[in-house]
């Protein structure tokens, strides 16, 4: 999604966005996953490619209603942009995480986590880092209660396996 050089329609309103979510959410007992991300960042096209892979893909959907938002486009990138992404973002406590940032609602769109959980409440970003990817399997614990050890397991080795060698 966020490699698109130019939209086939102009993107849906952040609020429109969300709020499609929360009712969907709501009609399907799940939480909302929020994934901002942008068409020059590197780590959300890795965060992309994991979360696509079918299994991963599946496990999270179980659990989920999944959504984009593109935020902080820049010049001619700027139509890719989602209105109003920027300031849900910061209003989620984004304003300083860099992308990709993460976002947990409930049903009725209160927020339940974000990505803010490393030391110093820097931003995971993508996990790829062991201590990343274990702060995002305890996100995953805490916002998708349903889902099991083996299957958050199976979605934190798709990371791990992604992860740039260091």
């Amino acid at each position: 999604m966020f490699r698109q050089e130019k939209p086939a329609a102009a993107p849906k309103p952040t609020k429109t966005v969300i709020s499609d979510a929360t009712k969907a959410a709501r009609k399907q007992k799940k939480n909302v996953f929020i994934h901002f991300g942008a068409s020059w960042c590197g780590w959300c096209r890795l965060l992309e490619k994991v979360i696509a892979q079918p299994e991963v893909k599946a496990l999270l959907e179980e659990n989920y209603v999944m959504v984009e938002l593109v935020a902080l486009e820049n010049g001619p990138k700027k139509v890719l942009e989602n209105a109003g992404s920027n300031e849900f973002m910061t209003a989620m406590g984004g304003a300083k995480s860099g992308l990709p940032f993460l976002v947990f609602l409930d049903d009725k769109g209160k927020k339940l986590a974000d990505s803010n959980v490393m030391p110093k409440d820097q931003n995971i970003g993508c996990p790829a880092a062991p201590e990343e990817i274990a702060a995002f399997g305890e996100l995953l614990k805490k916002t998708a209660p349903r889902l099991s050890d083996a299957k958050r397991q199976t979605i934190l080795d798709a990371f791990t396996k992604a992860a740039p060698k260091r």
